[in-house]
């Protein structure tokens, strides 16, 4: 099969203040950074990044991958999700689209891994974490339709709660912890740290 995988980080970050995919993390790198070394082998040449609000600082810290620009960010993430998905597809002929968020700090190289080993043609693969399905996510081509007809902030989990049997869930707990404020940051690095 062949995978795209495609990385939202388009959005302005209202609560966090300022460029959540600039800040630092424990590890010294940025979060769009950590997001972009991560990146499993057998999609490495298919990675793309939607960026939108700070783009003119993101974009010089995005290597090795295809930079998509989102002028419309600010319609929320299901309009940054449905502008990707619609780009990825102009780019090639995929099987599937992996979707991540930059902000999930805690998912690992081995976590995407296992999402890509589910894949199988015609078969929705999400991860589950507190209680509930979510990103990262891949779609296979028979879903592109319907993430490109995403808007708004209505982003690929409403199309995960609707999809009935054709869906694996992968337990992926690490895909819980995103940064949304300074003190998911802060918490985030304290564990880091235990």
């Amino acid at each position: 099969m062949k995978i795209a995988y495609l990385i939202l980080a388009a959005g302005q970050a209202s609560r966090f203040g300022s460029s959540k995919q600039l800040a630092r993390l424990p590890s010294g790198q940025t979060i769009i950074e950590q997001a972009i070394t991560r990146l499993p082998e057998r999609v490495r040449e298919d990675t793309y990044v939607v960026v939108g609000a700070y783009r003119d600082q993101i974009i010089p810290l995005l290597r090795g991958v295809t930079v998509m620009v989102h002028e419309n960010w600010a319609a929320g993430l299901g309009s940054s999700l449905s502008h990707g998905v619609a780009q990825v597809v102009d780019q090639g002929a995929y099987d599937a689209i992996l979707i991540g968020l930059a902000d999930q700090v805690a998912v690992t190289l081995a976590d995407l891994d296992r999402m890509l080993d589910g894949a199988s043609k015609g078969c929705v693969v999400c991860a589950r974490y507190a209680g509930q399905r979510g990103v990262p996510a891949l779609f296979p081509k028979e879903k592109f339709a319907e993430l490109i007809a995403l808007s708004g902030d209505s982003g690929a989990k409403k199309l995960l709660n609707s999809t009935a049997g054709d869906v694996m869930e992968i337990d992926l707990p690490n895909a819980q912890y995103d940064i949304d404020t300074v003190r998911d940051l802060e918490a985030f690095a304290q564990g880091q740290r235990d």
